[in-house]
């Protein structure tokens, strides 16, 4: 049993870094379409990088 709750939060945590990451991503690049550019949520406007 103490084993699988450490698998648990090893893999919760990579989770999470790897979630974070996707958003730091998509923070900082534009849509591949040329006349779509979705609505990006205001909570992720911390993770954009500024020029």
């Amino acid at each position: 049993m103490k084993i699988a709750k450490k698998l648990n939060k090893k893999v919760t945590e990579c989770t999470n870094a790897l979630a974070k990451k996707m958003v730091v991503q998509n923070a900082n690049s534009a849509c591949v379409w040329l006349a779509h550019q979705p609505a990006f949520p205001k909570e992720a406007e911390q993770f954009k990088k500024i020029n």
